[in-house]
């Protein structure tokens, strides 16, 4: 099985996309690495890839309504910085672009989210299903601000946090409470 990635922007190189790492600094800030223990965090953290920052940058926003109230700043220039962080939602809504179009085997979908187990103060990564297996355009990363402020994202830093998910024997799947 194959999950196709295609480049959105031929003049410009995309963000990199790895498999999913195991650490996670408030993890590593444990004595003993502790947290390192519970396997379903763990394996939550490697069950897929991760999309990286191509350079740092500090967001910041003002509390306001408008796309214009979130400010960018790359923390080094970069000629391709305003292709990829932006505020397309407004009302606190950081955008960042994927630089892909991807491609799934029919009957599978993407599961899009920030990377599990990531913390970040003061903004929070939104999630979503896009079914990539018929979808003709690239889908956006959005991270919503949970309080006026800044924030940063480092140079290599996960964006976005991407796994795969059959669509069908989910839908077939019956909770039983007992």
């Amino acid at each position: 099985m194959k999950l196709e990635c295609f480049a959105t922007n031929p003049g410009s190189r995309p963000p990199q996309i790895v498999p999913g790492r195991p650490q996670r600094a408030w993890m590593e800030a444990f004595d003993d690495r502790h947290p390192y223990r519970c396997l379903p965090l763990t394996m939550a953290n490697t069950t897929g890839w991760e999309i990286l920052c191509p350079m740092g940058f500090t967001a910041e926003w003002n509390g306001g309504l408008f796309q214009s109230d979130i400010t960018l700043t790359p923390h080094h220039p970069h000629p391709d910085f305003h292709e990829f962080a932006t505020s397309h939602f407004s009302h606190g809504v950081l955008t960042f672009h994927s630089g892909y179009l991807f491609r799934s085997p029919p009957g599978w979908s993407m599961w899009v989210s920030g990377p599990p187990n990531h913390v970040k103060d003061g903004i929070q990564p939104l999630t979503g299903l896009v079914e990539t297996d018929w979808l003709p355009f690239p889908f956006t990363m959005n991270w919503h601000f949970t309080r006026p402020g800044k924030i940063s994202f480092e140079k290599d830093e996960p964006f976005c946090f991407i796994t795969l998910l059959q669509d069908k024997p989910l839908e077939e799947v019956q909770v039983v409470q007992r």
